[in-house]
């Protein structure tokens, strides 16, 4: 598994809501039900912070009854357009396992039908550097047939992603394809084994038309490693980078605070007093706007959390390439929405 930071969780019940107080149309409070027992109590907390918290509190006519199911009545107080926001019990969150966090890739299982009609292909989409995966020498653009020993299918895929998220030792059995012909090849073995995912994947400069270009694979905004994309980013302004690619296809997101130092980089012609970021939250919580410096100075990271630092080693770039897909989010998200008012985005 990768290396990730440990969090402690003091609550019982663990509530993933969107930022958001209890009115009705009109202005009138809505009365709080109280709890007259254990389940109840649980629920009344739910409730507070809900209330408190959630984008859509202002919007509750009516509560739930606090005699039902936790995940019920958590359910009740969701918005209907609210696809993010659930609930857990504390006692059931344990580590991620999942074959990237166990193994270091992430693959697609896929038809083929030039190889097989009954059969799919597993497609490695992306290794870690420094992973089991990689260790046993698995690469971008990889296929594979079988998965310990086992061809995959239709009617045992399901077996075959368990397999592969928990299986220790793994077994995948290659596969090629030359000059149209298919065939079976080395059989790769690795280990469930902790390793430590540093974000900045590939980091590279070469000139086309006479263009100097960056490229950046930048998988996860983690304050931990600040120092390597600032330092990728330094790099490309020494050897007089005109264009940037940043390849976020990848990237869940991670830290505002490195987005906001990243950006500071990347833009010459913004002000540490301009604005970084929105938070629109329910009416207790208003607006807030954070700038572009108090951004950088919210990081854990005290390396070069320094808005006029890092501006003052800002690129001149004339475009940047952002290349996105479905997994990028949060502060990638972010990234994107902060680069585009103030230089040309591809």
């Amino acid at each position: 598994m990768r290396m990730q930071p440990k969090r402690s969780i003091s609550l019982l019940i663990v509530v993933i809501a969107l930022l958001a107080s209890c009115k009705k149309d009109g202005g009138v409070d809505l009365v709080l039900p109280q709890p007259t027992d254990s389940l109840q109590k649980i629920n009344r907390w739910v409730l507070d912070s809900m209330v408190k918290y959630y984008l859509w509190s202002d919007d509750y006519a009516a509560f739930p009854s606090l005699s039902e199911s936790t995940p019920e009545f958590y359910r009740q107080l969701l918005n209907t357009t609210d696809e993010f926001s659930w609930i857990t019990n504390g006692g059931s969150i344990g580590p991620e396992k999942n074959t990237y966090e166990s193994f270091g890739f992430q693959y697609l299982l896929v038809s083929i039908p030039s190889y097989s009609s009954t059969s799919l292909v597993g497609v490695v989409s992306l290794v870690a550097p420094g992973s089991p995966a990689a260790n046993a020498g698995l690469k971008r653009g990889d296929y594979f047939s079988k998965v310990n020993s086992q061809p995959i299918s239709d009617q045992n895929k399901a077996q075959i992603i368990v397999a592969l998220q928990q299986s220790s030792p793994l077994k995948v059995t290659m596969l090629t394809n030359t000059a149209g012909v298919w065939a079976e090849g080395l059989v790769k073995t690795m280990n469930s084994a902790y390793y430590e995912e540093r974000p900045v994947f590939v980091r590279k400069v070469f000139r086309h038309n006479n263009i100097v270009t960056g490229y950046l694979f930048y998988n996860q905004f983690t304050e931990t490693f600040d120092r390597d994309v600032l330092d990728a980013l330094d790099s490309f302004r020494v050897k007089n980078v005109q264009e940037l690619i940043i390849d976020l296809r990848y990237n869940p997101g991670g830290s505002v605070a490195t987005a906001a130092k990243i950006s500071a980089m990347l833009l010459k012609n913004i002000s540490a007093t301009e604005t970084f970021s929105y938070y629109a939250g329910n009416s207790k919580l208003g607006l807030n706007k954070q700038s572009f410096d108090k951004a950088v100075l919210s990081s854990g990271n005290g390396y070069r959390r320094s808005f006029d630092q890092l501006h003052s080693q800002a690129l001149t770039l004339n475009r940047i390439f952002l290349l996105t897909g479905s997994q990028s989010a949060s502060a990638a998200e972010m990234l994107v929405n902060n680069l585009k008012p103030y230089i040309t985005v591809i």
